[in-house]
């Protein structure tokens, strides 16, 4: 099949019905289509070639540019020869040819060039029919320096999510040894002042003035104050509960001081953790995003009730944080906007394998929920649950949990 009768194809956008009522006659027809065609490829933006049973026909200029070969010899060339990958063969039913109209296929694949470089392609194929025979068009794209640009961004942020995993663990790591120094030191050596001042108050009562003795009970009552600012600074930064009671315990305890510091705001909470035990490293994750979540209510939503949910499985478990608020536009600019308290808590639950969701609307109130695939191990007495995989992509729906709460534990604070 020669060049001169590939120009001149029957293509339906330019075929004869186009010039059946013109002044034109065949040879006139045949001429102009092949002048459109061949204007079509060579001025094409994208490297184009013809081919049939995967050997080359013909193709135009900047498709002999990518490869670095001239056209005679890419002519009757193998596309395998050019193409690392599997070529699309094309379809062998003639008719579904001729009654498609958009019948084509986009992937990309790698290939060589003369000079045996590598490149990466963006492939268009597009299968036609000339007198009986099957050919395709393919249009080729050089996505190299694309691709390229798409590995250094993705090495770069598995770097960074490995950076930012070993700063929430250096961080975690800090905040209980500053909760342990201020339980341990600073709360002790208060505590200590506390007993002696009371125990010297309780000898000196009946030699000392009345207004002595007031000052010292304001001194030692401040002293008590102290001690339980330095308490309550121990329990934010990590509560002991946390790692030695489990997840449970430190929730309700969370919920119980939010409601003292918002009374106002009603909580229910919902735990059905079928006497699982939560590694030490999870429940961690756990409490810092049920803690911003907590905060994000405090602060924005103007709720006056939440519902807390903390479900297991066999195969997963899973968090919910509800509550009845203003609720706001989410989108990945809100979430860093101003705060990074709903980023933190998706990166959390990403680095530690999980899937977060957000569920908000203006007016609608908002939804916090996370899942983790977990498997249980039968050997761990208990019943305990580990990490299935930290890089894991099964998502695991939280409301699909729900046949799983046949004996949940609600409670209302």
């Amino acid at each position: 099949m020669d060049m001169e009768n590939i120009m001149g194809m029957h293509i339906p956008t330019l075929g004869e019905n186009n010039f059946s009522n013109s002044r034109y006659g065949g040879v006139e027809r045949r001429r102009i289509r092949q002048e459109a065609c061949f204007s079509y490829m060579e001025n094409a933006f994208t490297g184009v070639c013809i081919t049939q049973d995967e050997n080359i026909l013909t193709c135009n200029q900047r498709f002999t540019e990518l490869f670095g070969f001239s056209r005679e010899e890419l002519s009757g060339m193998p596309l395998t020869r050019l193409f690392r990958s599997d070529i699309p063969q094309p379809v062998d039913d003639l008719d579904a040819v001729h009654a498609a109209t958009e019948l084509h296929e986009v992937h990309e694949v790698t290939g060589r060039t003369k000079d045996g470089r590598i490149i990466w392609l963006r492939q268009t194929v597009t299968p036609l029919c000339y007198e009986n025979k099957r050919l395709a068009i393919s249009h080729v794209v050089d996505v190299t320096d694309q691709k390229f640009v798409e590995d250094t961004l993705r090495d770069s942020e598995k770097g960074l999510r490995l950076l930012s995993g070993k700063i929430l663990k250096a961080q975690e790591s800090e905040r209980k040894r500053v909760a342990s120094e201020l339980h341990d030191g600073i709360g002790q050596t208060l505590s200590s002042i506390k007993f002696r001042l009371e125990s010297t108050f309780c000898e000196l009562s009946d030699d000392l003035r009345a207004e002595a003795l007031i000052k010292l009970e304001c001194t030692v009552s401040s002293i008590r104050g102290a001690i339980d600012e330095v308490r309550r600074i121990s329990m934010d930064l990590r509560p002991p509960m946390l790692d030695d009671l489990g997840i449970e315990p430190a929730v309700t305890w969370l919920c119980r001081e939010f409601q003292v510091t918002h009374p106002l705001i009603k909580i229910v909470r919902e735990i059905d953790l079928q006497q699982t035990s939560v590694d030490s490293t999870l429940r961690v994750v756990m409490f810092r995003i049920l803690q911003e979540a907590f905060n994000n209510i405090g602060k924005h939503a103007h709720a006056t009730q939440i519902h807390v949910s903390l479900w297991a499985s066999e195969t997963a478990i899973a968090l919910s944080v509800k509550d009845n608020g203003c609720g706001f536009v989410a989108g990945p600019y809100r979430e860093t906007r101003g705060g990074y308290g709903i980023y933190s808590m998706r990166e959390r639950a990403t680095l530690s394998g999980g899937h977060l969701v957000l569920d908000t609307a203006v007016g609608a109130g908002t939804r916090v929920a996370v899942s983790w695939p977990y498997k249980k191990a039968s050997h761990v007495a208990g019943g305990a649950y580990t990490i299935a995989s930290l890089n894991s992509t099964e998502h695991h729906d939280v409301e699909g949990l729900s046949s799983f709460q046949k004996s949940k534990c609600v409670s209302s604070i």
